[in-house]
């Protein structure tokens, strides 16, 4: 065979054992390439599962802390928490930072035992809402919460060790391919060395055959000590030069090779430590977990039995024996019904297979009031809450019992008070309305002898004065007495409406004649506003110009200077807005509340005087009419009393304004008799009318009754 041929046929076969030099080194890189994503992948899954773990704990440290406190900052934060978890997609980031479907699954199976707890966190969150707190705490603190807490840690942790698992797996199959390849590498080097050595020694160029027999030789040494040393021939210019350096970057890179993964291993080994070690430290915090929640059960004041789906007691508290009078010996192993009286004791084993069957629950998950029995064959009463518990062990069930005879006792106590007390204020409201009869009747006559004595043109003006005073003082009495009659009718739930067909602007001018003389009297300015023209509208309008000149008149009364303003706005679908608006005292914040409360007067009211009926009887009054009394005041600056009332329109035309027909009769013409009876039971009254009647001129007829 030719030189020619056997130098083709070397070259041929350098260039090919070439090329697999290069895919060996390609295949190096890909082998690293995936060393580093696996290591990223795995320290991004193992931070995903920490930061589930902080978010879970978290949301658990706020819920106590609102069961504990009530704190509505805990509440934000839990709900904040939630909320953030929820928006993340976790499983599906997993999936694409390459995690298997097992591993996922404990994720999945954690998110399902956290929306558990969340269900739980909910019932605690309602409970403190509604002022339960022991309730609260007991469901945020319950074996049930916790089981669910160790479950999630659990899944966490499974989560962790398998993505560690499958991270240590891979990179040794990686390292695995690395050696083969650089293996390779260096088997593919020692082919091509010899068979360029081969093809120069039978080509005889001395040029050649020597530099080639010391390459030859530098690496059967490298391949003996494993200690790959560079080519010394890297400066010649000729073929074996460009040899020489495409060898020696070849080892160079190959040192990097290793030199990299001697790194990676190290980091490896050092990621591996951490994670043991954290799971070192989670496995403690879970039996502290533990140990402080067994504490916490023996150290309850309720009782807590944990009993299997049979119904047999697997687990107590101190407070169980304390309750029932049983030793732990004489009731674990037992069925829960041994503490039960009639009918429980026949009923709970099968009601506790039909919720088993059918998952209709009467107790579980609800909560009720039932009767305990003790070992001494005593009953009493007994608060009962069951939660249902699911392991991988089967299902248990939790229940909390808490001795309630003192509240039964209470709340007996609480009925027979709260029934002397409506008693009470029954004959409250009756002594209040047969004495503010009686004392009417006397000031029906005390009030008309004042007007006919105010009639007499032949007395001096001193004593007009002082008959006005007693008049004045006279009507004032009869509108306290009047007020006790509402409230009390208030309080009876006697007072009704009488609703009728009336101009309200009627209404308002009869308020603005009353009131623009008692502004004047007091000079103060008295400005109205209302709607122009007839507004016919159905209401109760006697309440309604009671609520008006109860207001006018406070305002009046505790205005000194400025002025006051009545202000009546149509809205819309037949509302109407009322504002009392005046530029007194004001009243202060703390006191707004209190004068709305029968018999309560702020500090200037009373010094001003009055029952402090009247704006208790003008809110009972409104709220009759399907509206409420607001009040807006500051100190030195004045008050405003507003209300809105619906006020249903009425057709003009089917309208008849309810006047008078006739005017005050002054005196009876001479050539007119009229003859008047006047009955009356109380001599006093009828002596008034008798008087006021024969004064115009009519001749009067008197009777007791009408026998």
């Amino acid at each position: 065979m030719k030189i020619s041929t056997l130098f083709k046929a070397c070259i041929l076969i350098v260039l090919s054992l070439f090329a697999l030099i290069i895919f060996s080194g390609h295949k190096l890189l890909q082998s690293k390439e995936i060393q580093n994503n696996t290591l990223k992948s795995k320290k991004i899954l193992i931070a995903t599962g920490r930061q589930l773990a902080k978010g879970s704990d978290y949301l658990t440290s706020e819920i106590r802390k609102y069961a504990q406190f009530g704190d509505e900052k805990h509440f934000k934060n839990f709900w904040k928490e939630v909320s953030e978890t929820k928006s993340r997609e976790v499983a599906e980031d997993l999936k694409k930072l390459g995690a298997l479907p097992s591993e996922i699954e404990f994720i999945n199976k954690s998110k399902k035992n956290s929306d558990n707890l969340i269900e739980v966190e909910k019932q605690a969150m309602e409970a403190v809402k509604n002022g339960e707190f022991e309730k609260a705490r007991k469901l945020v603190f319950g074996d049930y919460y916790v089981q669910q807490k160790i479950l999630i840690k659990e899944d966490i942790k499974n989560f962790q060790e398998a993505v560690l698992d499958r991270t240590v797996k891979e990179l040794e199959e990686t390292q695995e391919k690395t050696n083969f390849y650089i293996s390779l590498s260096l088997f593919l080097v020692d082919a091509c060395g010899l068979f360029v050595l081969f093809g120069f020694y039978f080509l005889g160029l001395k040029k050649l055959v020597l530099p080639l027999s010391k390459i030859s030789e530098i690496i059967s040494e490298s391949v003996k000590s494993n200690s790959i040393k560079n080519i010394p021939y890297e400066a010649n210019k000729d073929e074996v030069g460009i040899l020489s350096s495409a060898f020696n970057q070849l080892i160079n890179k190959r040192e990097a090779l290793e030199s990299e993964l001697k790194l990676s291993n190290k980091n490896l080994e050092k990621v591996v430590s951490e994670q043991t070690a954290q799971l070192n430290l989670d496995k403690e915090e879970v039996e502290t977990e533990k140990a402080r929640l067994s504490t916490i059960m023996d150290n309850l004041i309720d009782g807590l039995i944990i009993i299997d789906s049979q119904g047999t007691i697997k687990s107590i508290n101190p407070a169980v024996t304390e309750l029932f009078g049983y030793t732990s010996a004489e009731l674990i192993g037992q069925n829960v019904k041994m503490i039960m009286p009639e009918p429980y004791h026949s009923e709970h084993d099968q009601y506790l297979k039909n919720y088993m069957t059918t998952g209709k629950a009467k107790i579980i998950g609800l909560g009720r009031e039932v009767v305990g029995l003790r070992k001494d064959g005593s009953t009493f009463d007994l608060d009962l809450g069951v939660t249902q518990l699911d392991t991988h062990e089967g299902t248990s069930f939790i229940g909390t019992l808490r001795d309630i005879t003192e509240r039964k006792e209470s709340e007996k106590e609480l009925i027979l008070a709260r029934e002397e007390a409506e008693k009470a204020n029954k004959a409250k409201s009756m002594f209040l309305a047969n004495m503010s009869h009686e004392i009417r009747t006397p000031m029906n006559a005390v009030l008309g002898y004042s007007q006919i004595l105010l009639r007499n043109k032949h007395l001096d003006k001193e004593t007009l004065d002082s008959i006005r005073t007693i008049d004045n003082s006279g009507k004032n009495l009869l509108k306290m007495i009047n007020e006790i009659l509402d409230i009390s009718k208030i309080e009876a739930g006697k007072m009704e409406l009488n609703p009728y067909s009336f101009n309200l602007n009627v209404l308002i001018d009869n308020i603005d004649s009353m009131f623009e003389l008692r502004c004047r009297e007091k000079s103060l300015k008295w400005t109205i506003d209302a709607p122009s023209g007839p507004v016919i509208v159905r209401a109760d309008e006697v309440k309604l110009r009671q609520v008006l000149i109860n207001l006018l008149g406070n305002a009046v009364k505790f205005t000194d200077s400025g002025g006051i303003a009545l202000s009546i706005k149509a809205l819309e679908n037949n509302q109407y807005r009322f504002d009392v608006t005046d530029t007194g005292n004001g009243i202060p914040a703390e006191e707004q509340n209190k004068i709305f409360e029968a018999f309560q007067q702020e500090e200037q009211g009373a010094k001003k005087g009055g029952t402090g009926l009247g704006l208790a009887i003008s809110k009972k009054q409104l709220e009759l009419m399907g509206s409420d009394l607001h009040l807006e005041s500051k100190v030195n600056e004045g008050s405003n009393f507003h209300f809105t009332l619906t006020l249903p329109p009425v057709d003009e035309e089917n309208y008849t304004e309810r006047r008078g027909k006739h005017r005050n009769v002054l005196h009876l013409k001479p050539d007119c008799k009229v003859k008047a009876l006047v009955v009356d039971d109380i001599k006093e009254n009828r002596d008034v009318l008798a008087k006021l009647l024969s004064g115009i001129g009519t001749e009067v007829l008197e009777a007791e009754n009408g026998k």
